[in-house]
């Protein structure tokens, strides 16, 4: 009820704007009224001023008889004339204190600031007199206060009536709500029900959109959760038992430097552990599209400078040299430690798996930045080029290197959340090419 009423107030504020409209609509068409009868007497009046003079006037003037009294005020230099005529002239104003020149619709004689039933116009003639007329028009005054009246009762008695627009808007929503929750519970069972196809038409194709969005979305997060639950079981069983073997092996331990030992190769373990499952997390994340990236207008020039002296003491130490070429300074709009990972891991990949020399260059084409890393490694066999981007999935000639084999899957995931691409090119002893392609803004161009 409580709602039902709270629905209510926006009709309920409707209703009575439009009885404030009929009361004023209504007030106006008789003071239009009181004036024009008062002006087409007025300008009689001076018309037959004008014919007969002041003596012609005093025989002539009349008003009708529909209303109940009037009066004519002609003032000038040598002119002081009122007459007053109609069956009640004992309410004539006191003409010492009501002003020549006035006028107003239904106002009262004794205080011409407050509401009455005269109407009074004044007008100045071409000999410079001033000719004012007054009529009692207390006939459409009071035929106003009665429709008023009445309107105001009317308006009192279909008041409740408000309540039927609520009723019936908050009656079709719930019907809205019902039909929804039908239409989920069906696209949960059977998303290709024939039952949906009617409610295309009844509810719009937006609607069975929506909720297929979200249920496809639910089970894409549901099926992320299953694989990184079955991938982590699957790759923590040799770190964990590792991780228990020193352990055990630490607590027969008496001599504090091995013991020593063992707690770091523990820590060094947790570490691996840890790092593992944050990548997996951020690349489930990335996958199912609910990493939340925190996108701001970057030089794409300064984020491969940073990874460039990241990297810089790691590839001297093992002699690759790396070469930077940069044939324009894009700006785009990514997630500066997210994009600044995807490109260590690629060039870490690249110093790890045996390359001498690494060519990194940046270019623009069209409204894409693209970046390419390119290595004379050992390269990738043809059957194993597809697999590069699962999951945890290491090639042969790879596991002799430490990796958790989530930095390739991590750098795809991040790249599609950017909504960019990347592509690889390589021949195997021959070297690797990491391609990354990532949109420009429409608003921004170069720093």
């Amino acid at each position: 009820m409580t709602t039902l009423l709270r629905r209510s107030l926006p009709c309920l504020a409707v209703y009575l704007i439009l009885l404030l409209a009929v009361l004023l609509t209504m007030q106006y068409i008789l003071q239009t009224q009181a004036r024009t009868e008062t002006g087409k007497l007025l300008a009689h009046s001076i018309e037959l001023l004008d014919r007969t003079g002041i003596r012609g006037i005093q025989h002539h003037f009349t008003v009708p008889s529909a209303y109940g009294a009037g009066f004519l005020r002609v003032t000038g230099p040598d002119v002081q004339l009122i007459l007053v005529t109609g069956n009640d002239t004992e309410s004539v104003p006191d003409f010492n204190t009501l002003p020549p020149v006035l006028n107003k619709t239904w106002i009262s004689l004794d205080d011409p600031g407050q509401h009455g039933s005269w109407t009074i116009l004044s007008r100045k003639t071409a000999d410079g007199l001033t000719v004012q007329l007054g009529l009692d028009t207390r006939k459409l005054f009071a035929l106003y206060q009665m429709l008023r009246q009445r309107i105001l009762w009317l308006g009192l008695l279909l008041s409740p009536l408000v309540l039927v627009p609520a009723w019936y808007w908050q009656n079709k929503q719930q019907q809205q709500v019902r039909q929804l929750c039908r239409i989920i519970d069906q696209t949960a069972r059977n998303p290709q029900s024939p039952a949906l196809t009617n409610d295309f038409s009844q509810n719009g194709p937006e609607l069975v959109q929506a909720v297929r969005r979200l249920l496809e979305r639910h089970e894409r997060l549901a099926t992320e959760l299953r694989e990184s639950m079955d991938n982590v079981a699957h790759d923590l069983r040799t770190p964990m038992t590792r991780l228990r073997t020193i352990a055990e092996y630490g607590l027969q331990e008496e001599d504090p430097d091995r013991l020593r030992d063992a707690l770091a190769d523990c820590l060094e373990e947790s570490e691996r552990v840890l790092s593992m499952l944050h990548t997996m997390l951020s690349v489930a994340e990335a996958e199912a599209d609910t990493v939340q990236l925190n996108l701001q207008p970057v030089s794409l020039a300064k984020i491969l400078q940073d990874v460039l002296e990241l990297y810089e003491i790691i590839a001297e130490e093992q002699d690759v040299h790396i070469e930077y070429l940069q044939e324009a300074d894009p700006v785009v709009e990514i997630d500066p430690p997210r994009m600044q990972q995807v490109f260590a891991n690629l060039l870490d990949n690249a110093i790890k798996y045996g390359a001498t020399r690494v060519t990194i260059t940046l270019k623009q084409q069209g409204n894409l930045a693209i970046v390419s890393i390119a290595d004379n490694g050992m390269g990738i066999s043809s059957s194993e080029i597809e697999r590069i981007w699962e999951r945890l999935y290491r090639g042969d000639r790879s596991r002799s290197k430490q990796g958790l084999g989530l930095g390739l899957t991590l750098a795809q995931a991040m790249v599609i959340a950017h909504k960019g691409h990347i592509e690889v090119q390589s021949e195997l002893n021959k070297g690797s090419t990491f391609i990354v392609s990532l949109p420009l803004p429409s608003h921004i161009t170069h720093l």
